[in-house]
């Protein structure tokens, strides 16, 4: 009997010592949101690390003299060149690293900010007001007026129809894009969103977003709503048909499509960003941005300008041969922007009035 119990006390102790070598501890690797960072000479880039507060972690760059690193993973671009930032564990134990990439700031020229938009002869106001614009491949216009019809849903939808404002019933909204064939799709003020059917319905989309682009090939992309980063702004989401894909490593307040469904970001720093061929982003420096466009057909995109803080509207920007920002040459202003097929700026000014470029 004895040998029995101690055999079974034996047994017991083994498989209580194998339980205890099966035991793994929580996985405390150092994950980013990004291993490659482009910025200009002078700005700063936020790193994320995707499980971790960055003050838990310690911080290091290759090169202070190219770039700098707080003790909370915020990176300034010092001059052009490349240094590796290292992020670890306070205990050293996992380590995780970041390429930053540092590119010349482009020089743009002085500009004074006007309280009247320069009007020349192929500038024209279109009567109303107006918060917001969208144009489709199609050339069919839609504005986001300033009459608030819905306390939940925002402002008054708009046609433009002959120079005219002509009203849409029974929907609101402060955002809005147009798809090729020139349906109108809007985000209200409780950051719904709506499309409009072809019995001129509204009817509900899945998800909620901040903004929304669509491009010259029907490809649709929304700022989201979740918080994704303080510098950086919401999530990037994609419409799949059914529902929204999540875009990883990037986050944005404004959004428009290249016509080969490219998706450009205007972030929380009025940073302008682009979807590279791969899961990264790409900054495209030399311009602090408000507002983002890109032409239906032809390789032009046009920016407002980050907001001054006055009563003044930004100049607009028209980024020149993939290489360079130049401010509009017929003295444009504004705060949201579109463009029409033929690549001409619609935009929205501080005073909330509407101009169009013209041939």
């Amino acid at each position: 009997m004895k040998k029995i119990l101690l055999i079974a006390i034996t047994i017991a102790f083994c498989a209580s010592a194998c339980v205890k070598e099966l035991v793994v501890n929580p996985d405390q690797s150092v994950e980013l949101t990004l291993d490659t960072v482009f910025a200009t000479v002078g700005q700063s880039q936020q790193i994320v690390p995707l499980n971790y507060s960055p003050e838990q972690l310690n911080w290091q760059s290759a090169d202070t003299a190219i770039v700098s690193v707080s003790a909370n993973g915020l990176a300034k671009a010092k001059k052009v060149g490349q240094s590796v930032i290292t992020v670890s564990t306070k205990n050293n134990k996992s380590k995780a690293t970041c390429l930053v990439i540092v590119k010349a700031a482009v020089v743009l020229p002085p500009v004074t900010p006007i309280d009247t938009p320069a009007t020349p002869g192929n500038i024209r106001q279109i009567p109303g007001l107006a918060s917001d614009v969208g144009i489709g491949a199609d050339s069919s216009i839609y504005v986001i007026g300033t009459d608030d019809v819905s306390p939940t849903g925002g402002f008054g939808i708009y046609k433009v129809v002959g120079g005219v404002m002509v009203k849409l019933p029974d929907c609101a909204g402060v955002r809005i894009a147009v798809a090729p064939n020139g349906t109108p799709w809007v985000v209200n003020k409780s950051h719904l969103i709506y499309r409009k059917t072809a019995t001129d319905l509204w009817e509900l989309m899945p998800g909620t977003a901040n903004d929304i682009g669509i491009g010259a090939d029907g490809s649709v992309f929304i700022i989201g709503t979740n918080d994704v980063s303080p510098t950086g702004g919401y999530n990037i989401m994609k419409w799949n048909g059914t529902n929204w894909d999540n875009l990883p490593n990037c986050a944005g307040t404004r959004i428009t499509v290249a016509p080969d469904g490219t998706p450009w970001v205007v972030n929380k720093s009025h940073l302008v960003y682009r979807k590279t061929a791969t899961e990264l982003w790409e900054v495209v420096g030399g311009v602090e941005a408000n507002d983002i466009a890109w032409c239906a057909f032809t390789n032009i995109v046009n920016v407002t300008g980050k907001d001054t803080g006055t009563a003044a509207s930004s100049p607009i920007y028209q980024y020149a041969h993939d290489t360079t920002w130049y401010i509009h040459p017929d003295g444009a202003y504004g705060e949201s922007i579109a463009m029409t097929p033929h690549g001409l700026p619609v935009w929205v000014d501080k005073q909330h009035r509407l101009f169009m470029m013209t041939l």
